[in-house]
């Protein structure tokens, strides 16, 4: 029964390794940004939304209504500065909010005035950005240690883990390069909930993928 349960654990562990890649600091803050905090829910009060070309909409009173009835779990949610929408390669629509921005008082408000207006997706370059996620080189290790590709067309990639992956480094690159603009960047961070039900997952998973993306 130990041995079943070990192997169960092993499994769901190796399941949920994330692709490798090169460390900058807009590629951590946008990691930071996808992580949902853990903090009970609150209920998101209605704002208007944004939108991007290649599958975004507005999130107007209809779309907040159905975004609240989710519930968010991040403990800022009530302050989130603003909402987005956008669609997957596959379809699925993610649903996500902006917030709890930290730094000097100058990042911050900067930051909030930008990533809160209505038209912040035409700013922020996603297909750009999801061109080189394809574009870039993908090696998955496997159990046994044997090295394969995780590409475009294998049963390791998913398009749409990688175009939500594009959406938030694309939201983080074009705040960070406006507060460079500005003069004000120093050392500002901020996170951001999404949801993305009916999106595709890769095939199989690996044990590790590096990527030079």
């Amino acid at each position: 029964m130990t041995d079943s349960r070990d192997h169960e654990l092993d499994a769901k562990l190796n399941a949920s390794v994330p692709v490798t890649t090169h460390r900058t600091r807009e590629r951590d803050d946008a990691l930071r940004a996808m992580v949902a905090a853990t903090r009970p829910k609150r209920r998101l009060r209605p704002r208007m939304g944004v939108a991007i070309a290649g599958g975004i909409a507005l999130v107007g009173a209809g779309g907040v209504a159905a975004a609240d009835a989710l519930g968010w779990t991040s403990w800022w949610a009530d302050d989130a500065v603003n909402e987005v929408t956008y669609t997957l390669p596959s379809g699925a629509v993610c649903e996500g909010i902006l917030g709890n921005f930290r730094g000097t008082s100058e990042e911050v408000e900067a930051a909030e005035e930008f990533m809160a207006q209505p038209d912040l997706f035409d700013s922020v370059d996603v297909e750009t950005h999801y061109a080189d996620a394809r574009a870039a080189n993908y090696v998955a290790t496997l159990d046994d240690g044997t090295e394969v590709d995780a590409g475009p067309g294998t049963p390791y990639w998913s398009a749409d883990d990688r175009y939500a992956d594009a959406v938030g480094l694309a939201t983080s690159v074009a705040l960070h390069d406006h507060l460079r603009d500005l003069g004000v960047l120093e050392r500002l961070s901020y996170e951001a909930e999404s949801r993305c039900p009916g999106s595709v997952p890769a095939e199989l998973r690996a044990r590790e993928i590096r990527s030079d993306w």
